[in-house]
């Protein structure tokens, strides 16, 4: 039933997609929709564009390349892959499904208090690998250094986590699923 389900997203997605291009004389490469870029794109494909971003200088309100703020690097950078996210870490953290911190993968978006410890989402970051100690990496805008990665246990983030969420579908969970 569950891949039914899943094959008729799929083909719903995609037919979707065909009607809502128009012709195109020059027989460009279509672009993805948004449907299909939840199913198809991968961790690693979200970790390599923002890569590319490293070094940007952070700047408040940001949604750029002249400069990021955290919502904003990670907004732009599953947008250039065609997936939406809202424009503020708070929101941001109400998107996709939560995922337990055993459970992460790259390419998942991380969320952390802000400089109230105690307080909510103030911050989000987008994993870039998860480390066999229970640490992450994680790719994220960052005040002080720009678009920087870092690591999970450092203790300004090891105490402010607050929780991660998948956005794009993992094709590993749903086949384990149907077995």
């Amino acid at each position: 039933m569950k891949r039914t389900i899943l094959t008729l997203m799929i083909a719903l997605a995609t037919a979707v997609n065909v009607a809502a291009k128009p012709n195109d004389p020059d027989h460009a490469e279509p672009q993805m929709s948004e449907a299909e870029a939840l199913f198809t794109v991968t961790g690693q494909q979200i970790i390599d564009n923002a890569r590319q971003y490293i070094g940007t200088p952070y700047s408040y309100g940001g949604r750029s390349t002249r400069g990021f703020d955290c919502s904003g690097f990670t907004s732009y950078v599953y947008k250039n892959l065609n997936i939406r996210l809202n424009s503020s870490s708070r929101t941001q953290f109400q998107e996709g499904v939560s995922v337990d911190r055993d459970n992460m993968k790259v390419g998942d978006l991380v969320f952390f208090a802000g400089r109230n410890a105690r307080g909510g989402v103030g911050h989000v970051g987008i994993v870039s690998e998860v480390n066999e100690d229970g640490t992450f990496n994680f790719i994220h805008a960052s005040c002080s250094e720009g678009v920087t990665e870092s690591n999970s246990a450092e203790p300004y983030y090891q105490r402010r986590f607050k929780g991660a969420r998948r956005i794009v579908a993992d094709y590993s969970d749903i086949y384990a699923m149907n077995k």
